[in-house]
């Protein structure tokens, strides 16, 4: 499944490339703690088990140390490993959003070299982070929406 992300890649893969800087959002807060929650200036700090703040919302890593290649158009043509979804278990773990929307692994963050856009026939090495979807109702927790498959703020 692709989940989108700030870059979409190509290629059969299950994940979503967001190797933009970080994106201050002037959220709301919604009704999630922890992974999901939201963050940002005047909002509360990330606990501790959902620590990093990207786009607006806590999230964690849930894969450290994959890679990515390009291909000769600076397109994403695949990742190591080729999916992320043994590793949605850590995200579920930290989830508490009830029947809403599904916590998975596999938004690409922490990309090493951090060249944008991504460059071709380059290889690259990221942390993968978990994030919320709006799988399987296109519905999302109070507070946040649902946009190209991802809850936001």
């Amino acid at each position: 499944m692709f989940v989108a992300g700030s870059i979409m890649g190509c290629g059969a893969s299950d994940h979503a490339v967001d190797a933009q800087p970080e994106i201050v959002v002037d959220a709301v807060a919604n009704t999630l703690s922890g992974l999901g929650q939201s963050c940002g200036p005047g909002l509360p700090a990330c606990p501790s088990n959902a620590p990093t703040c990207r786009m607006g919302l806590c999230s964690l890593v849930c894969h450290a140390g994959a890679s990515l290649n390009t291909n000769a158009q600076g397109q994403v043509m695949g990742t190591t490993p080729a999916s992320f979804i043994p590793d949605n278990p850590v995200c579920a773990a930290q989830y508490h959003g009830g029947e809403i929307g599904e916590p998975i692994c596999g938004v690409i963050g922490n990309v090493v070299p951090p060249d944008s856009p991504l460059q071709a026939n380059k290889t690259y090495a990221f942390d993968a982070f978990c994030v919320v979807t709006c799988l399987p109702l296109n519905t999302c927790p109070t507070g946040l929406t649902c946009k190209q498959l991802r809850c936001v703020p």
